[in-house]
C-alpha cells in the first residue's frame, strides 16, 4: 500500500494521472518476439521489464562506485538520480510482470527517471558512468513506449 501511496504522489507531481491502462498488454500473442512491423522487444511488456532489470542492476554498481569514488561521484544530487533510477525501474519492473494496469504510469516515472540518471552520469568522463548512462537510455526509450 506504500509504494502505490507514493507512486501516485510521483505521478501527481509530474502532472499524471494515477490512473489509466496499459494498451500495450493487449497487444501481440508473442512478446518476446519482434514481429514484421510490430514493436521492438523493448517495447514490450516482457521487455521492457528487462530493460528495468537491467538498469536497475547498473545504477546499483554504479552507486557502490561513486560511493567509494568521492567527491563529484558522490554529490548529493547525482546520487539522489541514481537512487531514482534503481526505485522507479524495480516497481516498474514488478508491475509490468505482474500484468498491473497502472504500468504505463509507472513507466512514465521510470522513463524520466532514467532520463534525468543517464544525464547525471553522462557529465563523468570515466567509463563505469558511460556504460550507466547509456543504460539508462535503453531504459528510458522502453520505458517511455509503454508509457503511451
Amino acid at each position: 500500500m506504500k509504494h502505490i501511496v507514493i507512486m501516485s504522489l510521483l505521478l501527481l507531481g509530474l502532472g499524471l494521472s494515477p490512473v489509466g491502462s496499459l494498451s500495450a498488454f493487449a497487444q501481440g500473442i508473442d512478446q518476446t518476439k519482434q514481429v514484421d512491423g510490430g514493436p521492438p522487444p523493448s517495447a514490450t511488456p516482457t521487455g521492457c521489464a528487462s530493460e528495468c532489470k537491467t538498469c536497475a542492476s547498473e545504477c546499483e554498481k554504479t552507486l557502490a562506485y561513486c560511493l567509494k569514488q568521492g567527491g563529484k561521484h558522490k554529490e548529493s544530487k547525482h546520487i539522489q538520480a541514481l537512487k531514482d533510477c534503481i526505485a522507479t525501474c524495480k516497481i516498474s519492473q514488478d508491475f509490468m510482470s505482474r500484468g498491473s494496469d497502472l504500468s504505463s504510469q509507472t513507466c512514465a516515472v521510470c522513463a524520466e527517471a532514467c532520463k534525468r540518471c543517464a544525464e547525471s552520469c553522462a557529465t563523468f568522463k570515466d567509463k563505469a558512468m558511460q556504460q550507466c548512462a547509456d543504460e539508462c537510455k535503453k531504459c528510458e526509450e522502453s520505458c517511455a513506449s509503454m508509457s503511451k
